[in-house]
């Protein structure tokens, strides 16, 4: 069974063709959730947000990945950690992008346009496009090849990066 839930000021928006998987869980508390046309979702996803996870067209999400755009504060040790407050940076998930089962992609990362990520993955760092990644925390293994004709109307790349790498 799906379970959806969405704060007041939370919005949801899940393109044309979407599938997703059962026991897979939808939180929007505030802020926006965006699951790009053609995605497949498998079962038991989770997607927390307080600001914006956003994914991308046509992706391929294994079972029981992970995606959450806050963290828990947990600087005073006198005060419960519920109360101290979060903090909150958007994940943003291209196109054409493969998350392997159990991933987990953490606040504040951008995983670029047809980029792979390995099973059980704790990307905490933003991915290039084209890239695969693994392990915990997730490293760039190899870089496949650019597609040459395949395109997105709007492109996902790292700040940091460029079609020939970092910058």
């Amino acid at each position: 069974r799906l379970q959806v839930q969405c704060g007041r000021n939370g919005q949801i928006r899940v393109g044309r063709f979407v599938w997703v998987g059962t026991g897979t869980k939808i939180r929007c508390h505030e802020g926006v959730v965006e699951i790009g046309p053609k995605t497949v979702i498998g079962q038991e996803v989770t997607i927390s947000a307080y600001q914006r996870v956003s994914i991308g067209a046509e992706c391929v999400i294994a079972d029981r990945a992970m995606f959450i755009d806050f963290d828990h504060v947990v600087t005073d040790p006198e005060r419960p950690i519920r109360l101290q407050g979060i903090y909150k940076r958007d994940v943003v998930v291209g196109s054409n992008v493969w998350i392997g089962y159990g991933a987990q992609i953490l606040r504040g990362v951008t995983v670029g346009d047809n980029a792979i990520v390995g099973a059980s993955a704790v990307v905490t760092r933003d991915i290039p496009a084209n890239a695969v990644v693994a392990g915990s925390p997730a490293r760039v293994v190899r870089m496949r090849p650019e597609p040459e004709r395949l395109r997105w109307p709007d492109p996902v790349e790292p700040d940091e990066y460029g079609p020939s790498g970092p910058r």
